[in-house]
């Protein structure tokens, strides 16, 4: 396939490949606009993309959640299997399943067939964090998805354009914000329209009958570069391992790169076996998709995406096991397992590819805060904070960055505009970072209590994202901090309702709920490190003179 093949010039392609992404990036923009909740509008946790008429992806934004993104072809080709023969103008599809979209119940795709007259020519796609999805408010307990919430298989939100009621009313009856999720359902509706209509006027002013030529066009040349870059790297076998937080204890986790030609093969051989509870479960899928978007993070920073990227890339990891659990498994915190493991996978890259690699990053954390308001409405808004990113070769850690996700941090004063709660702290702790020649990123400090004169409970739901094992450090790096957390100065205790269940009730407006964001590990011989890039930390505060000597001069 060629250039000629889809009657397009390079430089005409190239103007088309970039106006595919600004299609999909002008949806994000639409959603971040239009949605309703703070998770979506505030916190970007979502993505959009574009896929050809088989399913194949397209193009996805240079904004948004690329893992969402890369997960996209597998629903959409489900969609042509169930409904073969009953995709028609005006259907809109929605759906959750974990096994096939983003790996738990809270993350809702919107999918929209494209029609030039009645031929089916692509889909245009959305996937969403929503502001609730029903199910337990702890997942700390949960041990089924069908305690998680509501489980949506791929079915028609709209057909031919007709609004499907039962779908919406069954929605509204099952999760604790209707107006946040509906609201936000009809806004990546909206951008789904829109970038269907860009699209189609993209088609038509270059002559496009289908974009199956060009998608094929586009991914070869994807696959062609990403080929020629592993094609660069030395043949072998990488292997790394480790202690990441489990569910009472760490557990042992084993990662195998394998670099052979143009093709990378990863394997997680020995994982351990999925979790009877707790909802740190992972499923394969998301496996899939969270390690693609670590090699390509590491490996092909610049390459423009698609599913053509991923064809030399190969996961496997044992059925059955955390890492691709069997169905009805509970998944609702698979994040917080997949965000521990991938500081494993960046060590095996760090033996092939040392000059691209990272050290561990603090995994993100996530406070948030329920309960009613006093008209009895039901409110939920998380503070979502980064831990810091792990140290690299020539670069600190940035603080505050939430990794492997492209979400944001919730501001201040957005989360104390939406929830009862003022947060009277929020700052980097100074000696958090993985000391190194170049450290991590900085450990944040957090403090939250109620809104005075606001005389209802406030609950709190917590799980802390580095408890057991800190970020660890690469190439004689020290590790990160961890998570901790103390309710009015006293340390959270595996035995409180913090600490078994991870929700408390804010009772009284003296109550404080503190708590650190876990550090990231630090790159190199911190012996090493620039003496003018100590002086410089220790002018901003992020290191004490005792840190300093403690970990840089020793």
């Amino acid at each position: 396939m060629n250039e000629h093949a889809v009657g397009l010039d390079p430089a005409d392609l190239a103007v088309v490949w970039s106006r595919l992404i600004a299609i999909s990036d002008q949806m994000w923009l639409t959603i971040r606009r239009t949605a309703f909740s703070p998770i979506i509008s505030t916190a970007l946790d979502f993505g959009c993309g574009l896929l050809a008429a088989n399913g194949g992806q397209l193009a996805m934004g240079a904004v948004g959640m690329a893992s969402f993104n890369l997960a996209l072809p597998t629903l959409a080709r489900d969609i042509l299997r169930r409904y073969a023969g009953r995709i028609h103008p005006g259907d809109v599809f929605i759906g959750n399943d974990p096994w096939l979209c983003i790996g738990h119940l809270d993350d809702v795709a919107v999918i929209t067939p494209v029609f030039d007259g009645e031929r089916h020519v692509a889909f245009v796609a959305t996937v969403a964090h929503q502001a609730n999805i029903g199910g337990a408010l702890s997942h700390r307990r949960v041990r089924e998805v069908y305690e998680e919430g509501v489980f949506i298989p791929n079915t028609k939100l709209y057909a031919r354009g007709e609004r499907n009621d039962t779908m919406f009313d069954q929605l509204r009856a099952n999760v604790r914000m209707p107006d946040l999720v509906l609201g936000d359902l009809e806004a990546m509706v909206g951008a789904n329209e829109i970038g269907a209509g860009r699209l189609l006027a993209l088609m038509r002013e270059y002559h496009l009958a289908d974009v199956e030529a060009l998608a094929a066009e586009l991914q070869g040349r994807s696959e062609r570069a990403m080929r020629e870059i592993i094609r660069a790297l030395p043949d072998g076998t990488y292997r790394s391992e480790g202690l990441v937080d489990g569910l009472e204890a760490p557990v042992h986790i084993k990662v195998s790169l394998r670099v052979a030609g143009d093709e990378i093969f990863v394997d997680y051989p020995d994982a351990p076996p999925e979790f009877p509870y707790g909802g740190m479960n992972v499923t394969e899928t998301y496996t899939v998709v969270n390690t693609h978007y670590l090699l390509e993070c590491a490996l092909a920073p610049h390459l423009p995406h698609n599913e053509g990227s991923i064809q030399p890339l190969h996961v496997t990891a044992p059925e059955g096991s955390v890492l691709a659990c069997r169905f009805p498994a509970s998944v609702g915190l698979r994040h917080t397992f997949t965000t521990r493991v991938s500081s494993i996978v960046l060590a095996a890259i760090a033996q092939v590819a040392p000059g691209r690699a990272m050290a561990g990053y603090g995994t993100i954390q996530v406070a948030e805060a329920f309960g009613r308001r006093p008209s009895g409405a039901f409110y939920s808004v998380g503070m979502i904070g980064g831990g810091g990113r792990g140290g690299s070769a020539g670069r600190d850690g940035i603080g505050g960055f939430i990794y492997t996700s492209g979400a944001a941090s919730t501001p201040v004063e957005y989360f104390e505009q939406v929830a009862p709660i003022l947060v009277t702290e929020r700052q980097w702790q100074a000696d958090s970072a993985g000391a190194g020649e170049f450290r991590g990123g900085m450990g944040q400090q957090v403090s939250l209590r109620r809104l005075p004169g606001h005389d209802l409970p406030v609950g709190i739901r917590f799980t802390p994202s580095r408890r057991q094992v800190g970020a660890p450090g690469l190439f004689g790096g020290s590790p990160g901090s961890l998570t901790d957390a103390t309710w009015n100065g006293r340390p959270i205790t595996p035995d409180s309702d913090l600490g078994r269940d991870g929700l408390a009730t804010i009772h009284s407006d003296d109550d404080v709920f503190r708590y650190h964001v876990s550090s990231g590990g630090g790159f190199g011989d911190p012996r090493a490190r620039a003496q003018d890039a100590v002086e410089r930390d220790l002018r901003l505060g992020l290191v004490t003179p005792e840190g300093a000597r403690r970990d840089y001069r020793e």
